[in-house]
């Protein structure tokens, strides 16, 4: 939120698919449209807040990186290995650039609120936080990291994140994702900003 220099609780998530679910905004009276309008960009005015070029600023800046994402699993042992080879399309500058593997399950019931939430995506486990520092366009990096998926998550809904992020400005530089578990090898390519 810092990075794209918005305000408020970061009760919101915005995918590109559901726009709005509500979110505080400092203190006005605001409509459940105002953190997502202000995210991206549109007429914020009507909330009393300022409008935000964050986000528009931001999106015609290519990534500096091209990650291959793929997986193998072991439906046996419910045991994979999670791999994403990352090759520098352009000079960073940026530092302190972390590597993040995480492992999402889809429409999570919210078993301990009072409220029967269903969580759209649900962070299950990071599998991988470490260094990241290829900088240089040309250098080529292959990260992997083991993963196991728990007997309660429910396997169709289970999906892969790879992201690499500034510690610095907490900018994500590139990401890729799996969107469920291979039964057999997978493979997802990113390039910069391509959609999924």
């Amino acid at each position: 939120m810092k990075y794209y220099k918005m305000i408020g609780e970061p009760y919101a998530f915005i995918d590109g698919i559901i726009e709005k679910v509500g979110a505080y905004d400092g203190g006005s009276d605001c409509d459940t449209t105002c953190q997502y309008k202000y995210y991206s960009g549109e007429d914020s005015s009507s909330c009393g807040l300022k409008n935000n070029t964050g986000f528009l600023d931001r999106m015609p800046i290519p990534s500096p990186l091209d990650i291959q994402l793929s997986a193998t699993f072991d439906q046996n042992t419910m045991e994979g290995i999670l791999s994403a080879n990352i090759k520098v399309e352009t000079d960073i500058t940026l530092k302190y650039n972390k590597i993040w593997f995480i492992i999402y399950e889809r429409n999570v019931q919210d078993k301990f609120g009072s409220d029967n939430i269903i969580f759209p995506q649900l962070v299950r486990n990071r599998i991988l936080y470490s260094d990241f520092n290829l900088k240089t366009a040309g250098e080529e990096g292959a990260f992997s990291a083991p993963f196991k998926i728990e007997n309660d998550w429910v396997l169709e809904n289970i999906g892969f994140l790879v992201f690499i992020q500034s510690d610095e400005t907490k900018e994500i530089l590139q990401s890729s994702f799996l969107g469920s578990v291979p039964l057999e090898e997978e493979k997802h390519h990113t390039r910069p900003f391509d959609k999924p």
